[in-house]
């Protein structure tokens, strides 16, 4: 993927942010288990973690935090049971 690639996936995560369902946030279904779950955010880390962008400007590199934030709480809430 190359760097305006990256950066357009960015932003278009940061336009729909607000909108998105955990499970639109991790790309699995409802009915997703736990490994399913571990994948999804693995590979949403990978893609939205901060660290991966340190190159980028400020403004990107806060858009980036707000989703990996986002990312991080869709997990914690679709991993307990309870939350679900």
């Amino acid at each position: 993927m190359t760097d305006d690639d990256e950066l357009a996936r960015i932003e278009a995560w940061n336009e729909v942010l607000d909108d998105a369902s955990y499970y639109e946030m991790l790309g699995v279904l409802p009915l997703a288990d736990l490994d399913a779950l571990r994948s999804a955010f693995h590979e949403f880390a990978l893609a939205f973690h901060p660290d991966s962008h340190i190159g980028a400007d400020a403004n990107t590199l806060e858009k980036v935090r707000r989703v990996s934030q986002r990312g991080a709480e869709a997990y914690r809430v679709l991993s307990d049971p309870e939350l679900r």
